[in-house]
Parts: C-alpha cells; structure tokens; sequence
C-alpha cells in the first residue's frame, strides 16, 4: 500500500512515465530492504523473481492508473463537445459564462459575448446538400478556432448559430478580434463558392449580476437585429449601458 500511493499520484497527477519511474523506484526500495533486513531465501534468485514480479506489478498499476485518468478526460471532454463540428456544445458554454460572470464581479475586468449566425445557410443545403451543410459548420469552427485565443471558447449552440465568449476583453479587442475573424471567415466561404455570410451580434459587459439566460437573450437580439436589416453585419452593444443611458443594450457602431 505505501508503494502504491505514490504510483497513483504520479501516474495519475504528472504523467505515465513519472509513475513507471516511481514503480521501480518502489521496487527498488523494497529490495533494499529486504536485503537491509537480514531476510533469507533458499536460492539467491529469489531476490531476483521477486523484484521482477513487484516491477511487474508496480508498474501495471501505474499504467492501470494513467489509461483510467485518460478514459476520464475523454469522457468528460465528449460530454462537453458537439459531435459533428468539435466545437463546445450548448451545456458547457453556458457553465463557463455562469463562471465568467463571476469572475468579472470579482476582477471589474469587462468580458465579451459574441453570437454568430450563417446566412443563406438552408439555401446551401438546399443546393449542395446536407453534407456540404456539414463541411460549412466544420470549417466555420476550425477556422473561429484558429483566429482566437486559448483562453476564448467557442460553442455550437444548434443549427447554424454558434458563440463565443471572450474573457477579459473590452470593445476595441473584441471588435479587433471580430473584424478581422469576419473578413477571414468571408474569404474562405468565397473561396468555397458558398454563399454564406455572418449576422454577428456583440455584448461587452461589464461586472454584471445579470443572469447568463438574459445575457444571451441580448447577444442575440444584436444578431438578429443585423438578420433584419440586411444581414452580413456586426451590431455592438454594452452591458449594462454607461450610467446616463437606460439599463438595455445600445448598438454602439
């Protein structure tokens, strides 16, 4: 049991080759005192086929323990994503908005919330088919994906409608950050000869209490406000608003 501890917390806490070192290291240990111990044995081989059954055991359970902690994070990382374009799904994205809520009452550092919506997406799969439709998804993730940064996450939250969120980022990062990702996102769909733009609606908030329904009721509100005024846009918002307007998102470009 005391070699066993260890193993487990290497394999399972570093990495499987921390635990394979420790399981001989363990091995190793016992021999020493075995032998510091005065102990007996009728052929001196013994020694020998005991170590190697105990490195055989040791290092077993080392990797025993790194496979489960793998099948773990495997697990818990397709209960998190959408199996058709990898991006995160619905579920996850609203717990890490719950998460960044709080995180922006404790810091007064504002965050960003992005909702994305394809245009003329049905008219692809109309026209192409549903397995284009697929492809259009994938790529619009992998390349939203590519352009952001590892601490942004990005979610499919059904359909054609995806969000993003942006921790710690006022206005002019974000529309930085989208500008540029909504020209890239343009040129690829042409490229393709796909006739798909993107109805983009952003909220910028700011130390909010407000819930993470309510938020993303505004963020899409923002989007569907471009949908209706011709599409292929971006329509900015804060929240709250600055003190001297109302508290209810205002387009600010």
């Amino acid at each position: 049991l005391f070699c066993i501890i260890p193993i487990f917390f290497s394999a399972w806490c570093i990495d499987v080759g921390h635990g394979i070192l420790i399981a001989f290291a363990s091995s190793l240990v016992w021999l020493n005192a075995d032998l510091i111990s005065g102990h007996f044995y009728i052929h001196p081989y013994i020694f020998t086929i005991n170590t190697f059954i105990k490195v055989t055991f040791f290092v077993t359970i080392s990797l025993l323990f790194s496979t489960l902690k793998s099948k773990l994070l495997r697990e818990k990382e397709l209960a998190q994503t959408d199996f058709l374009t990898g991006a995160k799904n619905s579920r996850y994205f609203y717990e890490s908005l719950d998460q960044e809520v709080y995180r922006s009452q404790r810091t007064k550092k504002p965050f960003t919330l992005i909702y994305i919506d394809l245009d003329n997406f049905k008219k692809v799969n109309d026209q192409f088919g549903h397995s284009i439709g697929d492809k259009v998804l994938r790529k619009v993730v992998a390349i939203t994906s590519k352009n952001l940064r590892k601490m942004d996450i990005m979610a499919r939250l059904g359909g054609d409608e995806f969000a993003v969120l942006l921790p710690e980022t006022n206005k002019d990062a974000a529309s930085t950050i989208i500008s540029k990702l909504q020209t890239i996102l343009k040129d690829e769909m042409q490229k393709s000869n796909w006739p798909i733009t993107f109805s983009i609606g952003v909220l910028i908030c700011n130390s909010t209490n407000t819930k993470t329904n309510e938020l993303m009721k505004f963020a899409d509100n923002l989007m569907y406000s471009v949908k209706n005024n011709g599409k292929n846009g971006i329509n900015y918002a804060y929240y709250p608003k600055p003190k001297q307007l109302l508290n209810t998102p205002i387009a600010i470009n």
